[in-house]
């Protein structure tokens, strides 16, 4: 029996010296820390910092699955032949970290912000792969140490999320009123972490390449699976309820700050949404050691199940705790709901990758965890971060009223109530104003350089600088006549707190002012993940012969 590795921990054949549990250990974290910097916030500082649509904002973070669909490209057709492992995660880290800095400066427009973003993304994602090929080349037991260590990433988000929330707006100036999510400082800390991770990366134990050109599109050799009606089913099912589980990830955290956050306390609302979303991690890590024993007890079809319901539940609970104060739920209810991300992703997402590895034949294991990967966090995210954008656009405010031709004969009705003749390009200034407000764009007539220039206030029609904020009490009559009762009502709040804010800096909203209508927004998905709830529970059935024979012929 071979002796355990010096200075070990005395597992015997689980040994690992503690140089290499500390390396990967740290990099795991690293690896997750810089994702978790940027991908919480990302959303708010689109919408209030940059100013960019929903659709945009799906867009882009849509990137993140495009680089999943086309990552195994890179790692399968380079690492698996030409470099060593932890060699090339240092080169893509530090290449990605660059873009991380440079993209808040060069993506001032949203198609130069996609360009970057999707360059980031096909980088950043081999690196996942390459973490855990590295962690598993220098495990004893990946069944052992594997969790333990890819713990340590899941630690490195909430720890990151924790210092955007807490820590970073104390060293930084931020302006009256603006938030740290609003502003590039995620994307710069990632940056920083990025580049730490790609110098780390060179002190990784040696994983020299196999000299084998890897699988370039691994998922094409598990399409059989679909052969078998159950196998169909599942994979159908996981495609379909991914499309609907990317609204979270691309705008929990605009939601959070437009609805829930301001009807907090005061000394109890956070600066940033990153570590109100980190109750999600934690809650993922507390109960994914519990998954086993759900497995055995529950079986797979019904952890499924559980994981897809509540995804659906969650969704109903950030509808029903929308809007201002008359809203069904309660805020802190909505944000003890975030806990819930510990069973919707441990018992769908890591419970689905079990449930492959359980029942694919051996031979093509892995390309059917590939399959599962590129239907799920591949093309069914990247589908759903798009669809999502659409929705949100579609349940602005500006587009609910009737968009442009409405907002326009509005804006008419009132000049014209309050004796207003203004200059062709004054109304057209205007007129954009009223459609920012209510989350819309209408081109502006002149450059922001000549409205310098000119010295026209936001929202000018509405008074001037030395006037109080609503000077015209017509404004909500107007609104209501040709925009009806309540979408009036919301339109006159959005345009008297802009007015208050371009005319005091330091004012602050007491209340919720959003330009969303979040309940469809989240009621939509909510449905469609218990319609694919419904379909699983009809038709899935689960073969534990099956499963229990292609274990023993592993084995």
């Amino acid at each position: 029996m071979a002796n355990p590795p010096p200075q070990s921990f005395g597992l015997g054949k689980l040994a690992m010296t503690p140089v290499n549990v500390i390396l990967l250990g740290v990099m795991m974290f690293l690896q997750f820390a810089v994702w978790g910097a940027w991908f919480v916030t990302l959303g708010v500082y689109l919408e209030k910092g940059l100013g960019f649509s929903g659709a945009w904002i799906g867009a882009i973070y849509g990137t993140m699955a495009l680089g999943t669909i086309f990552s195994p490209m890179i790692v399968g057709a380079i690492a698996d032949r030409y470099f060593n492992s932890e060699k090339l995660m240092g080169i893509l880290h530090l290449v990605g970290g660059v873009l991380l800095l440079i993209l808040p400066v060069v993506g001032t427009n949203p198609e130069a912000f996609y360009a970057i973003a999707l360059l980031y993304a096909l980088l950043y994602s081999p690196t996942l792969a390459l973490a855990n090929s590295i962690t598993f080349s220098h495990v004893p037991n990946g069944t052992v140490w594997f969790p333990i260590l890819r713990t340590f990433g899941t630690i490195g988000w909430v720890v990151v999320g924790l210092f955007v929330g807490f820590v970073l707006p104390s060293l930084i100036k931020l302006p009256e009123g603006t938030t740290v999510d609003a502003t590039a400082y995620p994307l710069y800390l990632a940056g920083g972490l990025s580049i730490l991770l790609g110098f780390f990366s060179f002190l990784l134990p040696a994983t020299p390449p196999t000299g084998k050109a890897g699988e370039m599109l691994p998922a094409i050799k598990a399409l059989g699976l679909l052969k078998d009606p159950s196998f169909a089913i599942f994979f159908g099912v996981s495609f379909v309820i991914t499309i609907v589980l990317a609204f979270y990830y691309g705008f929990t955290g605009n939601y959070l700050a437009d609805s829930i956050l301001p009807k907090l306390p005061g000394d109890m609302r956070p600066d940033s949404v990153a570590p109100v979303m980190a109750i999600g991690q934690i809650a993922e890590m507390l109960i994914l050691p519990f998954l086993g024993a759900c497995l055995y007890f529950l079986g797979m079809k019904w952890v499924l199940a559980i994981g897809m319901f509540a995804w659906g539940l969650r969704y109903l609970l950030f509808a029903f705790g929308s809007g201002g104060e008359p809203a069904a739920i309660g805020p802190f209810l909505v944000i003890a709901s975030l806990a819930l991300h510990g069973i919707c992703f441990d018992f769908f997402f890591a419970a689905g990758f079990i449930h492959v590895d359980n029942n694919a034949p051996k031979e093509v294991r892995a390309s059917g965890q590939a399959l599962f990967t590129f239907l799920t966090y591949g093309l069914g995210m990247w589908l759903g971060n798009t669809i999502s954008g659409v929705i949100v656009d579609k349940y602005t405010l500006f587009n609910e009223v009737g968009g442009e031709a409405k907002i326009t004969q509005a804006v008419d009705s009132f000049l014209k109530a309050t004796n207003q003749d203004l200059k062709t390009d004054d109304k057209g200034v205007f007129l954009h104003d009223v459609a920012n407000a209510l989350g819309g764009t209408i081109a502006s007539p002149i450059t922001e350089e000549e409205r310098k220039k000119r010295n026209i206030p936001v929202l000018a029609a509405l008074g001037n600088a030395d006037e109080a904020a609503t000077r015209n009490p017509k404004l909500v009559d107007t609104l209501q006549k040709d925009l009806g009762k309540e979408l009036g009502n919301r339109a006159a709040r959005l345009l008297e707190e802009s007015h208050a804010k371009a005319l005091d800096p330091k004012h602050k909203a007491e209340g919720v002012f959003t330009t969303r209508n979040w309940f469809m927004v989240w009621i939509i998905p909510s449905l469609g993940v218990f319609a694919a709830l419904a379909v699983f529970l009809a038709l899935f059935r689960e073969d534990k012969k099956k499963a229990q024979a292609l274990e023993q012929a592993a084995v």
